[in-house]
């Protein structure tokens, strides 16, 4: 809408998976990624907005006949997790999952989804919001967000540095 109103001509594509985007923004061949997580890594590359897009708790999502007590990160020690290649949680939690968490990685939530509910993975971290949509459009009422999200979760929108946008 802001595009719009000020009549600047845009383009809104699909360029890939999360990794490939992010290393399209890095090389200026996006001008604009939305929604993710202002990190130190990617401040290199891209200017973010000062106030968050919307807010969206990064959730642990389990079996429903397999859920488990979920206080504190230590919790998903000893646990085999989901992640989605090139995402970052912010507030800590990147470093904890390099140093503690045994995770795959994949490229998409469907592949990751896919594992916990054939029992490959104990739990998937995701944003809860795109976690629950995928869920509900795909019919996985098996699938559930755990009570507490492993952290509050805060969207930007990112400009790349190389851009004219910028």
């Amino acid at each position: 809408h802001i595009l719009d109103d000020m009549r600047i001509p845009y383009e809104i594509r699909y360029v890939g998976p999360w990794p490939r985007v992010l290393k399209l923004a890095e090389n200026g061949q996006v001008d604009i990624v939305m929604s993710l997580k202002n990190t130190p890594e990617r401040r290199d590359y891209l200017d973010f907005t000062p106030t968050p897009a919307f807010a969206n708790p990064m959730a642990v999502f389990v079996r429903r006949d397999k859920s488990f007590a979920f206080d504190r990160w230590e919790d998903l020690i000893g646990k085999r997790g989901g992640v989605n290649s090139g995402d970052r949680y912010g507030e800590g939690f990147d470093e904890f999952l390099r140093n503690n968490l045994a995770v795959e990685p994949t490229t998409e939530m469907a592949s990751n989804f896919k594992k916990l509910k054939a029992g490959r993975i104990d739990y998937y971290i995701t944003g809860l919001y795109p976690g629950l949509a995928f869920l509900a459009d795909n019919a996985m009422d098996d699938l559930v967000p755990l009570p507490k999200p492993v952290n509050r979760g805060v969207i930007h929108v990112g400009f790349t540095r190389k851009s004219p946008c910028a």
